[in-house]
């Protein structure tokens, strides 16, 4: 009797402790993002789908699709056609007031049109490193987001090692912000 006294009251303790750690939150949106190496007088940006979900107030996880249009797919793999670019992250949200701000680390896949039809390579799985800010007005927000795109984990590694030796900060950062890929969030939480 006294073992499960003890488990009744664990199980009322942690019921009315976890709405204060649970927090789950929801995210739908949509964003824009300036297309790399695109001219003035051309469509500069592109569209994107945003879903992302928050748990315990800190923990953050989020996908992104970002529309390439033929001529970026064409630069990256020297494929003549549309894609996406996908970003599985997860991280760190911080929530101070109606500002928000995330730093994420995952993996980024892009995909091409038909790709399976005409066995295209395309490549692995990349890895990608993101941070944002924005303001979260009660059932919709917006931020902004930098995200630097790698073609694998270890040239990430190797790209954040050489920002702690002063002889290849500058190289680093260059190659941070040659792969930064940065977007315009529209966001409704649900």
């Amino acid at each position: 009797m006294k073992k499960l006294t003890i488990l009744i009251v664990i199980a009322i303790m942690i019921t009315i402790a976890m709405p204060v750690f649970s927090a789950d939150q929801w995210e739908l949106g949509i964003s824009v993002t300036p297309l790399p190496g695109a001219s003035k007088g051309d469509d500069n940006a592109t569209p994107g789908f945003h879903f992302g979900y928050q748990w315990w107030y800190i923990g953050y996880a989020s996908w992104d699709a970002i529309v390439l249009p033929p001529w970026v797919i064409q630069g990256w793999t020297g494929y003549m056609r549309p894609g996406f670019l996908n970003l599985f992250d997860a991280g760190v949200q911080l929530n101070i007031g109606p500002f928000i701000g995330y730093s994420l680390v995952g993996i980024n896949y892009l995909y091409l049109y038909k790709q399976g039809e005409d066995n295209i390579d395309a490549g692995g799985a990349g890895a990608n490193l993101r941070l944002g800010a924005g303001i979260k007005m009660n059932w919709w927000g917006i931020n902004i987001s930098g995200t630097a795109v790698f073609p694998s984990f270890s040239n990430m590694i190797d790209t954040l090692k050489g920002l702690a030796s002063e002889k290849t900060r500058k190289l680093a950062a260059k190659a941070i912000g040659k792969q930064l890929v940065p977007s315009i969030n529209l966001i409704l939480y649900l």
